[in-house]
């Protein structure tokens, strides 16, 4: 079950540090990648399964999970289950 009030917390944190807050769907089997950004990116899980690949480790996260990705660090999430992966992303960097 997902802690709502905490999920909300930790958006709340890092909307007052002045990053956007959307909510990204990823369908099973699909993934993005980055090179890095010039900030810290967040994202929060919220359904499905999602595997990450960051400084060469691969892991699954967990639903509710705040994971910060430094600033230049490349990195990759995948949909892995059989739903669509749906996230908070919180980043502070132009984005289209």
């Amino acid at each position: 079950m997902i802690n709502e009030s905490r999920i909300n917390e930790i958006k709340n944190t890092w909307v007052k540090k002045g990053f956007k807050c959307e909510v990204s769907i990823t369908p099973p089997g699909e993934y993005w990648s980055s090179d890095g950004h010039e900030t810290d990116e967040v994202i929060i899980p919220l359904e499905g399964e999602l595997e990450l690949s960051l400084r060469g480790k691969t892991f699954r996260s967990t639903i509710g999970e705040e994971i910060v990705i430094p600033a230049g660090e490349p990195h990759t999430f995948k949909s892995v289950g059989k739903v669509a992966s749906r996230v908070y992303w919180l980043y502070g960097y132009e984005h289209e």
